[in-house]
């Protein structure tokens, strides 16, 4: 039953953000047309700005408000589920205003970080709307997942993307540089936008906050959503360190390839990892809230999760590493070529993602904030410390492969403790998967070291092939199993 559902919406959000990825071409090649590698590396800095005060003052309710609320949904309890939104949406509009506020009190230390000519006090207090918008469109967000509106989800991040690109081409091109502000304020409001319209028709929107009787019910998902936060902000926290030490050792421009390196490592393997939260989280969450039931459901439901991430990632990563110059080239400029031996070294960790994530909401669905923030918190010292201390080593190669170490890291550290505190057992059939899919990995990846196009080319579509004919063959076979059992 998990394997079928599973897959039937991982598909179903994979492919609307194929079509995502589509319009993103578009947006990055206008970008780099238009704003070169200077503007994307105002863009890196100023996007990272918003995510982490919005980070900040969300109060981690995108996922334990998810936690609280599918499982209201899941048992058919509505007035309690609309009840529980209204607390959730009240406090999510005082983060929107707070973190609003404190976008422009700490705009002056964001300067200080940065100490750079091209970040201007002025455009970090013009973006400080934009923090409160993402903080807003996340409320409603929380709502459709909890209701499991998946097709509607996933559409609305299509239209999301589909107004993004238009407003950036259109700014880009018309001022250059200068556009960058009002592409990032205006995309976050279109997004509240779409949100909002479909939120209200499953629960209408509904907030108290001037009723603090009714607000301190709400306290206990914001509690468990704090742990959530400090890992959040950690996170952006270090990723606003790295971005400051690139600029400091090098300069804005390398921190723009640094970001597109990035981008081309993290943002398209989003695909495959776009139903984690909308399908994924709550499930499990609804899985681990009965006390009474034995590990045997959550580990079966995790293993589930393992098993059709990797043996779709695989074969995506190695098409990815087979096509990226060509990629390079469609959605930048010859420019940004220098950015091919980074983003080779850091694909493996995509692949560590998928093999750990799905182990890291078991906190979150226990409600084990504390446990999850550590985690995460760990993680993040060790990206910043691999990512820093490898390209002051070795450049922008040895930032990507500081990216793959600290992701291979927080697997190993995920799996031990998780192993001891929840009983985790990956299954035999996982850990057979992701070895065989790991090692076809390592081969295509390998091959780009090989001289002659030629050759790197066979090497790469010989592991593809192989890595797709495996997937293909195990989906069949697990999805035929699961029939016959749910029959």
């Amino acid at each position: 039953m998990f394997y079928r559902y599973i897959l039937k919406y991982t598909s179903l959000l994979g492919s609307v953000q194929v079509l995502n990825v589509l319009l993103n071409v578009l947006r990055n090649k206008a970008a780099a047309v238009f704003i070169g590698t200077l503007g994307m590396g105002l863009v890196a800095v100023y996007s990272n700005i918003i995510e982490l005060m919005s980070g900040l003052s969300n109060f981690g309710l995108g996922i334990s408000g998810v936690r609280t609320l599918s499982v209201l949904y899941e048992t058919g309890r509505e007035r309690e589920f609309r009840h529980e939104a209204m607390l959730i949406r009240t406090w999510i509009f005082l983060g929107a205003l707070g973190g609003t506020l404190l976008t422009m009190l700490f705009a002056p230390l964001l300067i200080c970080i940065f100490n750079s000519v091209e970040i201007r006090l002025q455009d970090i207090l013009l973006l400080s709307p934009a923090v409160g918008l993402a903080v807003l469109s996340l409320g409603e967000t929380i709502i459709l997942r909890s209701a499991q509106r998946l097709k509607t989800l996933a559409w609305i991040s299509f239209g999301i993307v589909a107004i993004g690109a238009v407003l950036a081409i259109t700014l880009y091109a018309c001022w250059g540089i200068v556009g960058i502000i009002p592409a990032l304020l205006l995309t976050p409001l279109a997004t509240l936008g779409l949100f909002y319209h479909s939120s209200r028709k499953v629960c209408p929107y509904r907030i108290c906050p001037l009723r603090w009787r009714l607000l301190s019910q709400g306290l206990p998902a914001v509690r468990l959503g704090i742990a959530f936060v400090g890992a959040g902000v950690c996170y952006s926290l270090v990723c606003l360190l790295i971005n400051s030490m690139l600029t400091h050792m090098s300069d804005i421009a390398t921190l723009g390839l640094y970001s597109v390196g990035l981008t081309l490592t993290v943002s398209y393997a989003r695909i495959i990892f776009s139903s984690m939260d909308s399908v994924y989280f709550p499930r499990l969450s609804v899985v681990a809230a009965d006390g009474k039931k034995d590990v045997t459901e959550q580990n079966e439901l995790i293993n589930t999760q393992i098993d059709i991430l990797v043996q779709i990632i695989t074969p995506f990563l190695l098409l990815m590493s087979l096509c990226l110059p060509l990629l390079v080239h469609l959605l930048y400029t010859d420019r940004f070529l220098t950015v091919l031996p980074m983003v080779w070294v850091a694909l493996p960790s995509m692949f560590f993602k998928a093999i750990y994530t799905p182990v890291a909401y078991l906190s979150l669905a226990k409600s084990q904030g504390r446990l999850y923030a550590t985690m995460e918190i760990i993680y993040a010292v060790l990206f910043g410390l691999f990512v820093i201390l490898g390209f002051h080593l070795g450049g922008l190669l040895g930032a990507g492969i500081g990216i793959s170490l600290a992701h291979l890291c927080d697997l190993l550290l995920l799996s031990l403790v998780y192993r001891r505190r929840f009983a985790f057992r990956m299954t035999a059939s996982t850990l057979r998967i992701s070895l065989v899919q790991g090692c076809l990995l390592a081969i295509g990846l390998c091959g780009t070291l090989l001289e002659g196009e030629t050759s790197r080319i066979v090497v790469g579509a010989a592991a593809l092939l192989l890595s797709a004919i495996l997937c293909v063959g195990q989906m069949l076979r697990k999805s035929e199993c699961h029939w016959r059992r749910s029959k």
